[in-house]
């Protein structure tokens, strides 16, 4: 597992046993950086309340992606954003950012929801600082074809969807740009 910054520049990198995976290495990472005050993002194999908590004693706040590793989580997360969604988010206190990006043939519109209206999740007292839910929708039209896709993510950030927005990009743009680091 590595850790980079919007340079590109790979901070540190902890090379992880065969049969092992990056539940086991993030810890070790975040002991060695000095995190005040930025944004660990970490897709959702890393949503893990133990990790969560070690970012926040770190002094910086986290963005994880939850999926079905964290499957009750998930499913309370996904229920709070997709009916206040079917609801046009009435009666909720939430912010949105949207964006759109031509190119390379192809058309693609992210909508992005986030609240901090988040009673409902039973576990909130055991994720540390638990804050914010959000939700990103991602439209992408290549010719004829249209897929959307919805991804999940709990925070410690405060209700801002332009900083959520900008951090799960940041995310994708270093994990797609660190691929041929983490494969040698």
């Amino acid at each position: 597992k590595a850790l980079g910054n919007w340079n590109g520049l790979v901070l540190c990198q902890v090379k992880t046993a065969e049969k092992s995976n990056e539940i086991t290495a993030i810890p070790k990472l975040l002991k060695l950086l000095e995190l005040n005050g930025c944004i660990v993002s970490i897709d959702a194999m890393g949503c893990q309340k133990k990790i969560a908590k070690a970012i926040i004693e770190k002094q910086a706040d986290y963005l994880l992606a939850v999926k079905g590793n964290q499957s009750i989580l998930h499913e309370e997360v996904k229920h709070i954003l997709d009916t206040k969604e079917q609801r046009n988010f009435k009666e909720i206190s939430y912010d949105y950012y949207e964006t759109s990006e031509k190119g390379h043939g192809r058309i693609e519109k992210r909508k992005y929801w986030i609240t901090d209206e988040i009673d409902n999740i039973t576990q909130k007292e055991e994720w540390k600082s638990l804050t914010t839910v959000g939700v990103v929708e991602s439209t992408r039209v290549i010719g004829n074809k249209k897929t959307i896709e919805k991804r999940y993510y709990i925070s410690s950030l405060c209700k801002d969807a332009k900083q959520f927005a900008n951090a799960i990009r940041s995310h994708w743009g270093i994990e797609n740009s660190l691929h041929w680091i983490l494969d040698v």
